[in-house]
């Protein structure tokens, strides 16, 4: 049975991430990186953008950044025993190992028809282009940037398009009104058509095609795709142990309820209460995870992960719209707004410190303004850089 440092369980941005802080902190140690899927690693957020177009099994790869920092086996882990630190594959080949990452993901759900499309990973996009070229129409079922962003690829395509949500407005959670309204005008501007405060009963599929029911009305379509969210893949925990709740819940330093083992991305609940749903928090966290690991095997005092404010973008028809800390559940003290060039920006804050940003339009100062809420700048600092 073959010995490992560390055994990284996925091989999306979360584990490639780990193996890399893990391989820089600890120097020359073997690493074991498992991929499950059909190719080699992926940057998947750009599946939702390139459904158009297309795209080969090599497009996106992030293999040659990462290729250097472990031993790569592809095939899905079957067991973990992990009393006895023992790794059984589905291959049925089987490791061990000193500590371990779970970094397994989520998988997208299906809640109305088991036939339905979904779009999380590369092959879910290829199966929705090979339907979508014999199609004429699509339901596209949720209100995120998944169901934003191929509601518009599938336009593209030359589909009619209807939007369903169950909320009053697109990205309720994350858009000021203002920039809802804003990218409605815009979607309807190309012919998408949005049904808002929608409940859908069931989804019937047939040899027509696919029915949506509800209250309102019975709609038939070629194809439906549910962009309803994920659910944290955490089937290798063990029964009784390791904590899982929504996912599989780690500390702050990424570490689980098991000492030496730790999780990161998709899969996670990060201190029982925020389960990670963005590209730039799960590689922030396979980071923190992979060093982590390393300090854990050094006998070192391990490091905290700072959950720093995170930002959601989203570019369609040539727009641009940011995201960057808010809720609209929040309650902010103050907002400034700027209106200019057909560039919208509010500024909120709290305690007169920025605390959360959201803009339209002004692509280039993105960077700029995640940097200036990183480093938390007063109201005053924001006026005489940004607004004067």
């Amino acid at each position: 049975m073959e010995f490992f440092d560390l055994i990284i369980i996925g091989s999306g941005i979360t584990g490639l991430s780990a193996a890399k802080a893990f391989a820089e902190t600890s120097g020359n140690k073997k690493i074991l990186i498992l991929n499950g899927e059909d190719r080699l690693p992926y940057k998947r957020t750009e599946i939702t953008k390139n459904i158009e177009k297309g795209f080969s099994k090599e497009e996106f790869s992030l293999f040659e950044k990462y290729k250097d920092y472990g031993f790569w086996v592809q095939a899905k882990a079957a067991v973990i025993d992990y009393q006895h630190r023992t790794l059984s594959l589905t291959n049925k080949k089987e490791y061990t190992w000193k500590t371990l990452i779970l970094a397994t993901g989520a998988t997208a759900k299906k809640v109305y028809n088991p036939k339905s499309h979904v779009i999380r990973t590369a092959l879910d996009g290829e199966s929705l282009l090979q339907k979508a070229r014999g199609s004429r129409s699509a339901a596209i079922i949720g209100g995120g940037v998944l169901a934003v962003e191929t509601a518009v690829q599938l336009r593209n395509l030359g589909l009619a398009v209807n939007i369903y949500l169950q909320k009053s407005r697109l990205l309720e959670d994350s858009f000021t009104p203002f920039m809802s309204d804003h990218l409605d005008t815009l979607l309807r501007s190309e012919k998408i058509k949005i049904e808002y405060n929608h409940t859908i009963n069931q989804v019937d599929d047939s040899a027509q095609g696919f029915t949506i029911r509800s209250s309102s009305e019975n709609r038939l379509f070629d194809l439906v795709t549910e962009c309803a969210g994920s659910i944290p893949n955490t089937e290798l925990c063990g029964k009784d142990m390791i904590r899982v709740n929504k996912g599989i819940v780690v500390d702050s330093f990424m570490q689980t309820s098991y000492k030496g083992v730790f999780a990161a991305g998709d899969c996670t609940e990060f201190l029982g209460i925020d389960v990670c749903k963005l590209w730039h928090q799960a590689e922030d966290q396979g980071l923190q995870a992979g060093k982590n690991a390393a300090l854990f095997l050094q006998g070192k005092p391990m490091e905290e992960f700072p959950d720093r404010k995170r930002r959601m973008k989203l570019e369609v028809f040539g727009q641009y719209y940011y995201s960057q800390n808010y809720s609209s559940n929040t309650e902010y003290d103050k907002s400034i707004k700027s209106h200019k060039n057909n560039i919208y920006e509010e500024f909120h804050f709290k305690n007169n410190i920025l605390s959360a940003i959201t803009m339209t339009g002004n692509k280039t100062r993105a960077k700029e303004y995640e940097q200036a809420l990183w480093k938390n700048w007063p109201i005053t600092k924001l006026k005489e850089t940004f607004l004067s």
